[in-house]
């Protein structure tokens, strides 16, 4: 599901990056344009939902540790307002508990820093195509 009423097609979805560490937003935009995808980056989770209703996300990836919140704590407070997106959730930290958690609140991939370009890359082509 996207967000609420919002409908979207191929050619106007993002991959939105939602992450404190600009290095972070910087390789990973890098990685996703050299593979024909549009981005937004954004520093934290505030940031991103005030510029969300002008935005057509197809997919988030998403920081743990975000300024203020967890990643975690970011997911729930999307589902409370009422939205919905294919989320992929980055962790400097790899742990279980927090991957199982991720999951439980139906993140579609939980994925450790450094990460591996092409298996990231093969998520986020996957969770775009089935938009």
């Amino acid at each position: 599901m996207i967000s609420k009423s919002r409908t979207t097609t191929p050619a106007n979805r993002l991959v939105c990056i939602i992450n404190a560490d600009p290095n972070i937003r910087k390789k990973l935009g890098v990685l996703l344009k050299r593979s024909k995808h549009q981005t937004k980056s954004f520093a934290s989770g505030s940031k991103f939902l005030d510029k969300l209703e002008a935005l057509s996300p197809g997919c988030l990836i998403v920081g743990q540790d975000l300024p203020g919140q967890t990643g975690l704590e970011f997911m729930s407070e999307l589902e409370q307002r009422g939205y919905s997106f294919p989320t992929i959730l980055l962790s400097r930290k790899s742990n279980v508990s927090i991957a199982v958690r991720a999951i439980r609140q139906g993140a579609a991939d939980f994925v450790e820093i450094p990460w591996v370009d092409r298996k990231l890359l093969n998520t986020v082509d996957k969770l775009m195509r089935k938009q």
